[in-house]
């Protein structure tokens, strides 16, 4: 019991611990550090599996705001017609192949203050086409709680005709708990296309988060 209350304060002290190593002030305990989320699985009572992999989690959009985002490139199946959807991964390869032209820019290289328009045309389509916003109730994205909202563009084709048959979204709202080495989570989730409108719940989880060194503030 000695050693896992140990471990325990070890952990705190390293998820709430600011990069001068003094104790942080309450503005500071929900800061969250960016990971990279090797892999996640979700189902949903609307008879849907997703499937996730290399998660990008822990972005802030704007200073002082306890807001965050999540990048996730993600396949959407349904059980009930056996098929994927497939807008997720298409804006996900367009957008990361515009990502990496922008790499290959010298000048896009430089660390500015400014970011250019099309960083934020990128990283917005990214969160459009498959993204989370969350906020941080207790804790980090270490060890804590978040409220969150997910959301995702869908489109499935239809293989005979090679026709766009079906478009969409999914809304998913909900409850995560962070545990070091597995995000678990869960709530409400509704769907919108063209040809149906369904409201369920859903449960995740993600697993193994490498986590980052804290981006300076300044």
């Amino acid at each position: 019991m000695n050693k896992f209350i140990a471990i325990v304060l070890l952990i705190c002290t390293i998820a709430f611990a600011d990069e001068d190593g003094v104790v942080p002030e309450v503005d500071r305990k929900r800061q969250i550090d960016p990971a990279l989320i090797l892999g996640g699985f979700g189902y949903s009572s609307l008879d849907r599996i997703a499937i996730e992999g290399f998660i990008l989690n822990g972005f802030q959009p704007f200073k002082n705001i306890g807001l965050y985002l999540e990048y996730s490139p993600r396949l959407d199946l349904r059980l009930d017609a056996d098929e994927p959807s497939y807008g997720s991964l298409s804006v996900f390869a367009i957008a990361g192949t515009a990502n990496l032209i922008l790499q290959a820019n010298e000048s896009y290289k430089e660390e500015k203050e400014e970011k250019s328009v099309a960083y934020y045309i990128v990283f917005g389509s990214l969160w459009l086409s498959s993204g989370t916003s969350y906020y941080a109730l207790l804790g980090n994205n270490m060890i804590g709680l978040s409220i969150f909202e997910n959301h995702l563009f869908e489109w499935w084709i239809d293989k005979d005709d090679w026709d766009m048959r079906e478009v969409g979204f999914m809304e998913s709202v909900g409850l995560q708990a962070n545990l070091l080495f597995m995000f678990v989570g869960g709530g409400v989730q509704f769907e919108v296309t063209n040809r149906r409108r369904n409201l369920g719940v859903f449960f995740h989880i993600k697993l193994f988060p490498i986590f980052f060194e804290r981006f300076p503030h300044e």
